[in-house]
């Protein structure tokens, strides 16, 4: 499967009424920081999917990282700049990275509900 088709069905699963609900709010820190870190992005996705993945030993280290990174870091963008698309264009691009880095060819609709849903 092609990384485009991977990122179209990836971008598929994302809840369409979340989006729209997150497109009228004002961003959060946690939002902003993973625009503009890239150690964040990659404990996030780390966390994300050791989830999906079932991984409890992964998941606990990801999230004390996550909440490391987001006590001691302060995000340098202003919340006016803050771009809905591009941060869901981001998070799915970085969610292919990681399947493709940990050989993962499709993501199962019904395990990633049951996950996030």
């Amino acid at each position: 499967m092609s990384i485009k088709t991977r990122l179209k069905s990836v971008e598929g699963k994302l809840p369409k009424a979340r989006k729209a609900a997150a497109a009228r709010r004002k961003p959060e820190k946690d939002e902003l920081l993973f625009m503009e870190n890239a150690e964040y992005q990659r404990y996030c996705i780390e966390w994300l999917m050791s989830l999906y993945m079932d991984d409890p030993e992964n998941v606990k280290y990801a999230k004390e990282r996550v909440n490391y990174l987001l006590e001691t870091l302060e995000p340098q963008m202003s919340p006016s700049d803050f771009d809905r698309a591009a941060y869901d264009r981001l998070i799915v691009e970085k969610l292919v990275e990681w399947m493709d880095d940990n050989e993962i060819k499709d993501i199962d609709e019904e395990r990633w509900k049951a996950v996030f849903m």
